[in-house]
């Protein structure tokens, strides 16, 4: 995931970039479960700890920079 205050482009193929991110987000405790997309909606909600535990384990990038 970007993250929303993310620096840098991400325009353009065929280019090394060097990304700076990090696991564990500080939003990561606020993280709430589901259903699946295209469900309606009748399906149980995940435990609110398995849901955080998700969202901890997602790499979260915070900047993009061009590597010469």
């Amino acid at each position: 995931m970007r993250s929303p205050a993310a620096t840098g482009s991400t325009k353009g193929v065929g280019r090394w970039v060097r990304i700076t991110g990090h696991y564990d987000d500080a939003v990561s405790p606020s993280c709430r479960g589901t259903g699946d997309h295209g469900t309606v909606g009748l399906e149980p909600e995940i435990p609110r700890a398995v849901a955080v535990l998700g969202c901890r384990l997602v790499f979260v990038v915070t900047d993009v920079r061009n590597v010469a």
